[in-house]
């Protein structure tokens, strides 16, 4: 039998894969401006752990957030056309559930925590002779999270436009 744990990432496995996304894996290595460059809030993100004897400068510390890594993903991806080769379009629509570190003070191990991202990049379908291309926008990406809300039975989820001062640039 499933834990309850195993069981809720079965069921964001298959929501997530039945609304067109594709399971990805990244490393936990992470650069320690990850969360700057993203303009992320550190908030809750806790202290950034820092690996002793790192494999290169680039990552040294481990990840804060899913997100970096998901995005490099996307843009190694496409600079390079291994999407277009997997799927013939450049279209990406990937996803991951992943551990994220975080240190405190005065504590000598690191807080583990299980997190889920995903990114739509491209559009939904390429253009055909009888309809264009049309990218992806928010109205896909709150698509896929009421799905995923609906079958997780979450109550109450709201959906707020942020304001230009609030939005990471």
């Amino acid at each position: 039998a499933r834990t309850p744990e195993q069981e809720t990432v079965r069921v964001i496995n298959d929501t997530l894969r039945a609304s067109g996304m594709n399971e990805t894996m990244t490393y936990s290595f992470a650069e320690p401006g990850d969360i700057e460059r993203l303009r992320l809030p550190a908030e809750g993100l806790g202290l950034a752990v820092e690996l002793l004897n790192p494999l290169n400068a680039d990552m040294s510390v481990m990840r804060q957030s899913i997100v970096p890594g998901l995005l490099r993903s996307v843009a190694y991806n496409q600079a390079r056309g291994v999407m277009q080769a997997l799927l013939s379009v450049k279209n990406i629509q990937l996803y991951e559930i992943g551990t994220v570190f975080a240190a405190a003070e005065g504590r000598k191990k690191a807080k583990e925590r299980k997190k889920l991202a995903g990114v739509l990049a491209g559009s939904m379908r390429d253009a055909a002779w009888n309809s264009p291309a049309v990218p992806f926008d928010f109205f896909d990406a709150k698509g896929v999270l009421e799905n995923l809300a609906r079958e997780l039975a979450l109550p109450k989820v709201r959906f707020r436009a942020l304001s230009a001062e609030e939005a990471p640039q």
